[in-house]
């Protein structure tokens, strides 16, 4: 008869004398901009940092020796979470999604362990070294764990970051015609100025639409634009950092050989001529045409303007 009721405890419970014993479940999860959770999808690598009930790292040597502690894509695979083994208390646990996994992504001023001074950015940020950033994603949650029970939690994660894509239609430069391109990769360069550089651990109080907006010092961007020979179109796809409407980000398409700026449009008057590119989703696209003919025109993707009045172009 007693058998049950031990195989009970050893599942469900832990021995108050014994707290290594209790597994502590920290669970993640990604609903994108739907009512489905969709981490895998999204997300194949975890920096999860754990902070007591002050906001201060919890020494490593309370988690097996490191903190943050660093799940990879087959860790998440095989359990969408951690298993932690923590005395009962107060927990800040803080989910970073995706670094390292495109680009480069640092976390400065994890030695003070004061999680208000955290920071993350690319690291080359202000050399104007950067093509983008990594598909981040960032989530926090408190939580209270008690002492001798088995505990489990789930924690939602939010976007940290921007997909923009850039289209450069009806340039006609050397490597278009199929001359030699002085070792250059493209006739047109891309920059992004005024690009707002970190953003921080502390998102206590903003709301879902303002989770983890970027802030810092503004630098500038230099991603990379390829030619697709068969359409004649320059590409570039790349991640920001979450910006908001009224930020003073601009685009410039400029010529390499000469230096010139071809073309300068704000991030703000982009987004007051095209309403459909909705920058507050989870999952927010930045889709820019800009085609050069007698004039330089800048537009959206057709399948974006559908429900639009037809004359929707503008001229810079």
């Amino acid at each position: 008869m007693c058998l049950p009721l031990v195989s009970f405890v050893l599942l469900t419970g832990c021995i108050k004398e014994n707290l290594d014993g209790c597994e502590r479940c920290i669970g993640f999860e990604y609903y994108a901009d739907g009512d489905t959770d969709v981490f895998p999808e999204y997300i194949t690598r975890v920096s999860l940092y754990v902070f007591d009930e002050n906001d201060k790292m919890v020494p490593a040597s309370d988690l097996g020796g490191h903190n943050p502690i660093v799940l990879e894509q087959n860790d998440l695979k095989k359990y969408q979470g951690v298993k932690l083994m923590l005395t009962g208390g107060v927990y800040r646990f803080v989910a970073l999604g995706n670094p390292n996994t495109e680009q480069q992504t640092e976390v400065y001023n994890v030695d003070c362990g004061n999680m208000a001074e955290i920071i993350y950015r690319h690291p080359d940020c202000t050399a104007s070294e950067v093509e983008g950033n990594d598909p981040l994603y960032l989530g926090s949650k408190v939580v209270e764990i008690p002492d001798d029970v088995n505990f489990e939690t789930k924690m939602r994660l939010y976007s940290s970051h921007q997909k923009v894509t850039v289209t450069v239609k009806g340039y006609i430069g050397d490597e278009a015609k199929g001359e030699t391109t002085r070792g250059n990769n493209s006739d047109l360069a891309l920059r992004l100025v005024n690009v707002s550089s970190q953003t921080d651990f502390f998102q206590e109080d903003a709301s879902v639409s303002d989770q983890n907006l970027a802030d810092g010092s503004l630098v500038a961007y230099n991603p990379s634009l390829t030619l697709d020979r068969e359409t004649g179109w320059y590409e570039g796809k790349f991640n920001i950092l979450r910006h908001t409407a009224d930020s003073t980000m601009a685009f410039e398409i400029i010529e390499r050989a000469t230096g010139r700026v071809l073309f300068t449009v704000t991030f703000a008057d982009f987004l007051k001529e095209f309403y459909e590119v909705d920058i507050t989703k989870q999952e927010a696209l930045i889709p820019m045409i800009v085609e050069f003919t007698d004039e330089v025109i800048v537009t959206i993707p057709s399948w974006m303007l559908e429900h639009r009045d037809p004359i929707y172009d503008k001229n810079y």
